[in-house]
């Protein structure tokens, strides 16, 4: 039929034909090559509205002109195009009815594109044999130049994953911040996938059955990043088998249950993937991908699950290399704090023990009331450096991992104030802080703000100490600072801020 007709075509019908074919065939994007297709089918065969679908393995893409996207699905979900689509499920012949034409778009070599041209509402009388004929050669061309679009398009991707891959494990394996460069993986997967969700769960290694919520990325989903939830459903199984889950219609699947902060976000979702974090062997987390069910970028999920696959391994390598690092930091960093905690308390403190102790024995074979009195504010001064020194090594010694620690809030209270006055206090501890049960801890931290708070109102400190005695069943908490008397250069003077007490009771277990 297309030989005869090409006999009896006029130029002109010839000529657009052509410069049509030579149109789609110079393009490599798939949506440009769609969208002109259908807008060169309409022209030639004079119709007002062109719809061109395409199938490509489980999911489809939709193409039009001449009408919008809602009256366009509208018109492929009802019964005219329906009953049509049907025909040409089961003949290879273009089906005419008043005002339509619709034909099959023959798959190219591979099978990977096939689809179907509809053809609305001609503008003058109905569809003729010519019409058919001549979009018929033009879906031929139309079908190839889409084939190789796809193809293009999926090399682009592929390259895109490997240079998201690269940059990725560049700044995991380097210094930039941890959070990031997890932020950069979620970021690099919605780029190149076209996802409109985004999620990083990590395993807690303290707690199994728990995740942590390291990046997400999306409508609703942007301040759910470092919460946590539990371990379960599809997540808890791809952890468990160590393969990727994909569905066009995640929320069908049974055990779909995402984190709670994630419920109301993806309540629209529909094509959504899960993807392994895999280093040798062990499952570090899980990477999400999810797409809305209007999203123009659903189409592209399923071809990209060998790539994403690679992504994740590759950042799951980058992950594990990188928590090796901060684990050997750590130790290194644990190691030199056990070293000087050690040094300053066998030769340090010891030395200064042994200074007290010969001015103590000075100051008693002396007869002079001054060098006396200056020997007494030496021994003064040591005995402060001692407990500067102590405490010191409590702070590098530290409590044991996963404890609570009053001394870390003390010190966490202690920069805040630097922080505030622009001075460094001194803390001072006497006694072992580790027998203060947790309420009076709570008290003795709020005593300590509630004395800088009056600090502050008094004017700026030159100097100040906070002193925290635990001893003979009670813990005191005492606070001084100097204040500068007005006009600039006068005298400093010691106040006292806080001078707080309370009974020690049952020594803290928590």
């Amino acid at each position: 039929m297309v030989d005869g007709w090409s006999r009896h075509a006029d130029r002109n019908t010839l000529v657009r034909l052509v410069e049509a074919i030579v149109d789609v065939g110079s393009q490599v994007d798939v949506e440009t090559v769609g969208t002109r297709v259908a807008a060169a089918a309409a022209r030639l065969a004079g119709a007002r509205t062109a719809i061109v679908r395409l199938t490509s393995g489980t999911t489809a893409r939709t193409f039009r002109h001449g009408v919008g996207a809602d009256d366009a699905a509208r018109l492929l979900a009802g019964p005219e195009l329906t009953a049509a689509r049907g025909l040409l499920a089961k003949s290879d012949e273009p089906v005419h009815r008043p005002g339509l034409l619709a034909l099959l778009l023959p798959a190219a070599d591979t099978g990977s594109v096939a689809g179907e041209l509809y053809l609305l509402d001609r503008r003058d009388t109905s569809f003729s044999a010519d019409d058919e004929a001549a979009v018929t050669v033009l879906g031929t061309a139309a079908v190839t130049a889409l084939h190789n679009a796809e193809r293009y398009e999926t090399e682009r991707r592929r390259q895109r994953w490997l240079r998201s891959t690269a940059e990725l494990t560049h700044q995991l394996l380097g210094r930039t911040n941890r959070r990031e460069a997890l932020d950069l993986l979620v970021t690099r997967l919605r780029q190149v996938s076209g996802a409109d969700f985004g999620g990083l769960l990590l395993l807690d290694p303290a707690n199994p059955g728990t995740v942590v919520l390291e990046a997400a990325q999306g409508a609703g989903l942007a301040d759910t990043t470092g919460g946590r939830a539990p371990l379960r459903g599809l997540t808890a199984k791809v952890v468990s088998s160590g393969q990727s889950m994909v569905s066009e219609d995640l929320r069908a699947v049974p055990g779909y249950n995402p984190p709670p902060a994630w419920h109301a976000a993806l309540a629209n979702v529909g094509v959504g993937m899960l993807t392994p974090l895999t280093a040798e062997g062990e499952v570090l987390g899980v990477l999400f991908a999810g797409w809305q069910r209007d999203s123009q970028s659903e189409g592209l999920t399923v071809p990209d699950v060998a790539p994403v696959e690679m992504f994740a391994s590759q950042a799951a390598l980058a992950l594990r290399h990188q928590r090796a690092q901060e684990a050997r930091i750590e130790q290194r960093v644990l190691e030199d704090r056990d070293r000087i905690a050690q040094d300053l308390h066998e030769r340090v403190i010891r030395r200064l023990f042994d200074v007290s102790a010969k001015l103590h024995l000075v100051a008693s074979l002396r007869d002079g009331a001054e060098v006396g009195t200056r020997v007494e504010r030496a021994i003064g001064d040591l005995d402060a450096a001692t407990r500067e020194v102590r405490g010191a090594i409590f702070a590098l010694t530290g409590p044991p991992p996963g404890t609570h620690s009053l001394h870390a809030d003390l010190l966490a209270a202690i920069d805040r104030a630097r922080e505030r006055f622009g001075i460094v206090p001194r803390l001072v501890v006497h006694g072992p802080l580790e027998s203060v049960p947790q309420p009076v801890r709570a008290e003795l931290l709020a005593a300590a703000r509630a004395a800088f708070d009056r600090i502050e109102e008094a004017g700026p400190p030159s100097r100040l100490q906070v002193e925290v005695r635990a001893a003979q069943g009670e813990v005191r908490l005492r606070v001084t600072y100097s204040a500068v008397d007005e006009p600039p250069g006068g005298l400093a003077y010691e106040q006292t801020a806080t001078d707080w007490q309370a009974p020690l009771g049952e020594p803290d277990q928590s």
